[in-house]
């Protein structure tokens, strides 16, 4: 059985050379890639197969943790369907011949060990984020988020057991970011840092890595946490049908509007009046989708707290609509949206350009929807505000795996030489 080792807290950091000697010496890194691939999807079909049964190991596990992790059993059991989806043999092929050409393939250069510091609210994208970096023969250090720890220190557990040779590539990290004297021991021994965070916690481990020597300071990759957006045309108002609203409405539910996926803003070219109409219509296709993709509810503190920061919102709103699920908030013309985006709720903005209302959101968009696929005219405009993902409504949750978030591949980062 794999070996697995966590670090932090409670845990001696001695053993830290020999964590990184065992990873780096592991198993999966004197496989081929072949070989590689075919372990990593055929741990994503033995997962999505447990999500089918109710009693097996990976579905309890959901269970026993989704209060923690903030989602119902339901949302997260289609969330990691959905994801695990995507990790084919076929799709990573595709992955590694639009990120990694065979000239750079062939130089056998690649960070290791890796120190993943994911802060991904939804809880399917840190495990494709942990994943799809062991294409590579490289080692990981995974420090998930406080929520998701527990979850993913036992999901480790039953995989150093069912998949041993991919256990042996990873490590949990328990570290918080005040610990700097064990930041810095982690990072010391780590070529790459694969963070997403706020820029605030990009600037302190910043801090931390200036402070090592030259020769051990790892190259940082950071994604920021960002906002999507929908927009929708003058010509498209009034043609807006019952489709169009229950797709909007389900990539609205998904992930109760936390996941940078999630819609957070809605710039509509017309008057505070068509907003209005656009909002009721849509209160009731969000409402329809609970059956499906039920929420998880809220306890007493979280709901009063929840509660008070919409209240507080709907004291600005041109016109505040309330329901059990999120909150949409109407905000005239000349309202900024940077106050706006409030958790669990859509802030919905009257403008004659919607194109350019997104620069409200410079430069921290993700992904645009609209009722039409953008031309690459228009996608490029809206480029320029961060946006890097275009689709359709109701196709916002789904971005394959071939999707650059921000601008950047999730295996390009990962090559010691370019």
């Amino acid at each position: 059985m794999a070996k697995i080792y966590y670090l932090g807290r409670e845990h001696d950091f001695s053993a830290l050379v020999e964590l990184v000697e065992a990873l780096v010496q592991s198993k999966l890194s004197s496989l081929s890639l072949d070989a590689r691939v075919k372990k990593i999807c055929e741990l994503a079909k033995d997962l999505r197969k447990q999500l089918a049964v109710s009693d097996s190991y990976f579905s309890s596990l959901i269970h026993k943790h989704y209060n923690t992790l903030g989602f119902s059993p339901h949302m997260l059991r289609w969330g990691f369907a959905q994801s695990l989806a995507q990790i084919s043999e076929k799709q990573i092929f595709a992955l590694i011949s639009a990120q990694a050409p065979a000239k750079i393939w062939a130089k056998n250069e690649f960070c290791s060990p890796l120190c993943l510091m994911p802060a991904a609210t939804v809880p399917p994208a840190t495990l494709q984020d942990l994943l799809l970096p062991l294409i590579l023969p490289t080692a990981i250090i995974l420090r998930p988020s406080r929520r998701q720890f527990s979850f993913f220190r036992e999901l480790l557990e039953w995989l150093s057991q069912a998949h041993v040779e991919l256990a042996s590539c990873i490590a949990l990290a328990e570290i918080a970011h005040e610990e700097e004297a064990e930041l810095l021991e982690l990072f010391s021994l780590s070529q790459c840092i694969s963070l997403a965070s706020s820029m605030q916690t990009l600037k302190n481990v910043q801090a931390v890595c200036e402070r090592l020597k030259s020769e051990t300071r790892p190259r940082i990759q950071a994604f920021a946490h960002r906002v999507s957006a929908a927009i929708i045309r003058q010509n498209e108002v009034a043609c807006l049908c019952k489709a169009d609203y229950d797709a909007l409405a389900f990539d609205i539910r998904a992930w109760d509007l936390q996941g940078c996926l999630s819609p957070r803003y809605v710039a509509i070219e017309g008057e505070v009046e068509d907003c209005i109409k656009f909002a009721k219509t849509l209160e009731s296709s969000i409402q329809n989708w609970e059956k499906t993709i039920p929420s998880l509810h809220l306890n007493t503190q979280e709901a009063a707290a929840q509660n008070i920061a919409r209240r507080t919102l709907a004291l600005d709103a041109a016109e505040y609509f309330e329901t059990e699920y999120c909150a949409l908030v109407i905000y005239d013309k000349e309202r900024s949206m940077a106050n706006a985006l409030a958790a669990n709720t859509l802030a919905i903005h009257p403008c004659k350009d919607a194109l350019l209302a997104l620069q409200t959101l410079s430069p921290y968009g993700q992904c645009l929807a609209s009722v039409r696929k953008l031309e690459c005219a228009e996608q490029e405009r809206a480029k320029a505000f961060g946006f890097s993902h275009f689709c359709q409504f109701g196709e916002m949750q789904k971005p394959d795996l071939l999707w650059r978030r921000d601008g950047v591949g999730q295996l390009a980062y990962l090559f010691a030489s370019p």
